[in-house]
């Protein structure tokens, strides 16, 4: 408006159709916010609500996790949880700084700041869904061990039938001299891999990682050579 009578003062006539066509975009808009208002403001409601269900979720999940990771320390090599013994201090740190912006965010909703309302909400949710990774990373560990520890030979035995399967690429494509001795030392490492799994506690998760070492090796070989 305040465009639109300057050059209206100014006799300008190019600027004052430019503040006219700029003035009835801004009413547009100013209309379509006031129509939305209600709907936000329930939106905002709602949001905060289903990102504190979910905070109090992952807190209830984080119990468990101790549980989780305690078994695992007993059950098995101590290298199987070096890397995720401290999640659960990450978590509850994740989760502590979502309860602050889910109260923000609850402060704003009351205060009738919709937009402020949301983006504090989806900053939590955004911040709960990687600490609930760090949750269930024990739990996931235990799991994993257990089932490899039940068969060790299963998983052998698919990575053995993954280099054995693009042994006979490379012959069907003429490639032994190029590839042959890559997959032929390809398992060579698995017996390795395999003769290392002894003792009391055997290191299944170090058997876990070479062998998966040895597939994406050996994937990535099948991919370059159907690209030729």
């Amino acid at each position: 408006v305040d465009e639109l009578g300057s050059a209206r003062e100014l006799a300008d006539l190019a600027a004052t159709i430019r503040a006219a066509d700029r003035l009835g975009i801004v009413v547009s808009q100013l209309e379509l916010a006031l129509d939305r208002a209600p709907q936000r403001v329930e939106e905002a409601h709602r949001a905060v609500s289903s990102v504190r269900t979910r905070l109090q979720a992952a807190r209830t999940r984080a119990t468990s996790a101790d549980e989780a990771l305690s078994d695992l320390l007993r059950e098995f090599h101590a290298d199987s949880s070096a890397d995720i013994v401290d999640n659960e201090r990450k978590s509850r740190a994740d989760l502590d700084r979502a309860d602050s912006l889910l109260q923000q965010a609850s402060t704003a909703s009351r205060e009738g700041r919709p937009e402020a309302a949301l983006e504090f909400a989806n900053e939590a949710r955004s911040i709960i869904s990687p600490a609930e990774a760090l949750i269930d990373s024990a739990g996931n560990r235990l799991s994993l061990l257990r089932s490899i520890r039940a068969d060790p030979g299963q998983r052998e035995r698919d990575v053995r039938f993954q280099v054995r399967d693009a042994q006979r690429l490379v012959v069907d494509r003429g490639l032994q001299s190029e590839w042959g001795t890559v997959l032929d030392a390809q398992a060579g490492r698995i017996d390795r891999i395999v003769a290392e799994l002894h003792g009391r506690h055997p290191n299944y998760w170090k058997y876990h990682l070479g062998l998966g070492e040895v597939s994406e090796f050996v994937a990535g070989i099948v991919t370059r050579i159907r690209k030729v």
